[in-house]
């Protein structure tokens, strides 16, 4: 095998030169004198400069038949599955490199882009109405990365969509714990927690807001509305004023309508 070792070494000055099909045909001949795993990687990574995506797919597959406790030869195959948009494949190899846990910051890279794909074909799949798909999607998307608060909206929104109403709950109450300060996500709990009036719970969490941002007044209106419902008249009114002194239109209008029920 000692021939093949010394073209490998060839086959890499070749590639870094980028002459990739020169390279291709020195590894290929490296490897008449004997499988090697680093010569499949190789080569496979010299097709995949040279977008030969199914040639770099095998080679790749070989490598980690040869040996299969190297990160990187799975962290190449994902890389080759984005390109032939097979993302449950990428998912799978990108996990199977993270477990091997060799180069962490290039791998978590790679998940997050795979990530950021999923969620992307999350979206699309939502706005043509195939909303179970998309909440599967979603699923594959946070489990590669579960810090994006936006992906917890995102597949909340989809759970709504499909009646399932706890899940959503959890899902925006875990984007609100990653990003406390996004507005949206306030409002979209207040929507869901309203489906069985608990203003109770959509009152403290509108505290928890206003304790961040103090300054916007529709958090006022948002929260006076649920006092509002729950009976507290005093709070409501009391909210609106508020906001109404902050200059915002709804505030102003709630506050003349029922400041004459509060003494």
């Amino acid at each position: 095998m000692l021939p093949g070792l010394i073209l490998e070494e060839a086959g890499d000055l070749q590639k870094k030169s980028k002459a990739y099909k020169l390279a291709i045909e020195t590894f290929t001949k490296a490897l008449t004198y004997g499988e090697i795993h680093s010569v499949y990687m190789k080569r496979g990574l010299a097709y995949s400069f040279n977008k030969q995506f199914d040639e770099a797919l095998s080679d790749y597959s070989k490598a980690i038949a040869l040996y299969a406790e190297e990160s990187d030869y799975y962290y190449r195959r994902a890389y080759v599955y984005i390109q032939q948009d097979q993302l449950e494949l990428a998912k799978s190899d990108i996990l199977k490199a993270k477990a091997l846990k060799h180069n962490k910051e290039k791998i978590k890279k790679r998940s997050n882009r795979i990530a950021a794909l999923f969620a992307s074909q999350g979206y699309k799949l939502k706005k043509n109405g195939k909303v179970k798909q998309a909440i599967k999607a979603y699923n594959h998307s946070l489990e590669l990365n579960s810090m994006d608060a936006q992906n917890y909206n995102r597949r909340a929104r989809a759970l709504i969509d499909d009646s399932k109403l706890d899940a959503a709950e959890k899902d925006i109450k875990k984007a609100i714990k990653l990003d406390p300060d996004e507005y949206s996500f306030y409002q979209l709990l207040d929507w869901v927690l309203a489906k069985r009036n608990d203003w109770d719970q959509i009152v403290s969490y509108w505290d928890k807001y206003i304790q961040l941002h103090s300054d916007n007044s529709n958090a006022y209106v948002e929260r006076g509305g649920a006092k509002y419902r729950k009976g507290d008249m005093t709070g409501a009114v009391a909210d609106a004023k508020i906001a109404a002194d902050m200059g915002n239109p709804q505030g102003k209008e709630a506050y003349q309508r029922f400041r004459h029920l509060v003494r």
